[in-house]
């Protein structure tokens, strides 16, 4: 870290997802254990997508293998469905289409894959 500076941002979306980032023991671009060339790399974190998304997980945290993700879409174990050719988390697929996450998930793992039949309303 640079001697005596001041970025201004602790407690800021961006810099708790930098250090949820340094505490997850995943590997970490030895520039981005300094916060600001994390930031100079990433940017600020925008409205609404406060957590980092691994586009590989086997390759950790690296430029060009991050993004910055809605929380609930960041987990490196959220599964991502194809529907129509658009791709989205099921957490994204329950928004769009008002169904429970919960009853799309159990949908899923019960083996349906038929956008019809994942996304049918229940009553």
């Amino acid at each position: 870290m640079r001697d005596n500076f001041r970025h201004g941002l602790s407690r800021t979306p961006t810099w708790r997802a930098w250090s949820k980032m340094r505490a997850k023991g995943v590997p970490i671009c030895p520039g981005w254990e300094d916060f600001t060339t994390f930031l100079e790399d990433m940017g600020l974190a925008p409205a609404g997508k406060p957590a980092l998304a691994l586009a590989d997980p086997a390759l950790g945290f690296h430029p060009g293998n991050v993004r910055w993700e809605e929380k609930d879409n960041a987990r490196a174990d959220c599964l991502r469905i194809t529907i129509h050719g658009k791709t989205q988390t099921i957490a994204q697929w329950a928004r769009e289409y008002g169904i429970p996450r919960r009853t799309l998930y159990m949908r899923v793992k019960s083996g349906k894959r038929k956008g019809s039949d994942l996304l049918a309303h229940t009553r």
